[in-house]
């Protein structure tokens, strides 16, 4: 079939912009999962062509290459969180940031023995019932003519989620495997940024591990020596994600001095019953790039509702015995401030947006621009913010 866009009435975008946006929505609608050896009833593709009218043919390539790096990192960023927990899991995440590598990406992993040098206790504690100990990816790319200050994005990868001690019911683990949603739209944002040879500066750091039980697995009430020094009481093995972001940004901000950090997480059911499917949750230090994110998320279909950073909530993080508490008590249903307030602590005082994104990296029934699955919610919003100058705080 042939589509043909002659210039839409009342549609104020150039010619070009029009065509790479419906390009966009082609090859995301497009993307499809995959692991049957035997495919029932599969036809051959189809390829849909599309004809711009008047659009100018050096601005159509430039808008055409952002699309498809954009494209290249949302599926990416899919596949990661489509891939079940046996064939992604914490001692073979490493072999799956290969695209990374080939866009021009520098990837460091920290292995379990590097993490404790580094005495980041928390994301080992989270790891310690499992079989597999935990690692940290970092992730480095810098585009010509980037400033020497980089962008840092942290991303959550838990790859399964069984609670730990404080254990799920069976129903709620069978999406556990996407509770690396974070990570992965890091490394989709990389990809994204990479392939376009994006003149910016952006490190990730990703937390990976299993939160599993075990005989050496992580209590409640258990005290640990993170790794900025501040000692955590544990109340909720199932909040394990705050625990590994804590290192994460903490090692982000003290090892590479960012202007402004970024973390997205799958955290908190409160966030999914408070805002429900519509918006995903921020939470921020500075209301300019917490308003210029949200433009962001607008533009591209993302959105974002800022919920409140205040020192208020800190009262119900205070320990007896720890420097901090990591859930406030009996606070499950209202929890996502005090995930937040929990955070801003390991961020060194950097300019710092939590996003949780909670519900947001599946989707339970096909969609215009997607099918069931992965979404890699937050990769379209996060390269809009950084392509448009939005970084700028």
């Amino acid at each position: 079939a042939t589509l043909v866009l002659d210039p839409l009435a009342g549609v104020e975008l150039p010619a070009a912009e029009i065509l790479a946006r419906v390009a966009l929505g082609m090859r995301l609608r497009r993307y499809r999962f995959d692991m049957r050896n035997r495919r029932q009833g599969a036809g051959a593709d189809r390829t849909l062509r599309v004809q711009m009218i008047g659009a100018a043919g050096a601005e159509l390539k430039a808008a055409l290459a952002r699309v498809n790096a954009i494209a290249d990192g949302v599926e990416y960023a899919r596949t990661l969180v489509n891939l079940p927990p046996n064939h992604l899991h914490p001692d073979n995440f490493h072999d799956h940031l290969e695209p990374l590598r080939e866009a021009g990406i520098d990837v460091e992993i920290l292995d379990a023995a590097r993490l404790k040098e580094l005495g980041m206790n928390a994301i080992l504690a989270v790891g310690s019932g499992s079989a597999r100990p935990p690692r940290v990816a970092v992730l480095r790319y810098r585009g010509r003519g980037a400033p020497a200050q980089p962008l840092a994005f942290v991303g959550k990868g838990v790859c399964f989620d069984t609670g730990g001690l404080c254990i799920k019911r069976g129903e709620q683990m069978f999406d556990m495997k996407a509770d690396m949603g974070g990570a992965a739209a890091v490394v989709g944002l990389l990809i994204a940024l990479a392939r376009q040879g994006s003149p910016v500066h952006a490190v990730g750091v990703l937390g990976i591990a299993e939160n599993m039980p075990s005989g050496t697995a992580l209590k409640p009430r258990d005290i640990i020596t993170t790794a900025s020094g501040q000692t955590v009481e544990v109340f909720d093995t199932d909040a394990e994600g705050r625990l590994i972001l804590a290192d994460c940004l903490y090692y982000a901000a003290s090892r590479f001095n960012p202007s402004v950090i970024v973390d997205l997480a799958t955290l908190t059911y409160s966030v999914m019953r408070g805002l429900g499917s519509v918006f995903a949750g921020l939470f921020s230090t500075d209301d300019t790039i917490a308003s210029r994110m949200i433009a962001a998320g607008e533009k591209v279909g993302e959105r974002f509702w800022q919920l409140p950073l205040d020192r208020a909530y800190d009262e119900g993080l205070q320990s007896p015995f720890a420097d901090i508490r990591h859930h406030a008590k009996d606070m499950e249903d209202g929890d996502a401030p005090y995930a937040a307030a929990f955070l801003r602590n390991f961020t060194e005082d950097r300019p710092w947006v939590h996003l949780d994104i909670a519900g947001k990296e599946l989707a339970d029934k096909d969609r215009p621009l997607g099918r069931e699955g992965a979404t890699a919610f937050g990769v379209q919003m996060l390269e809009e913010w950084v392509q448009s100058g939005r970084a700028a705080s």
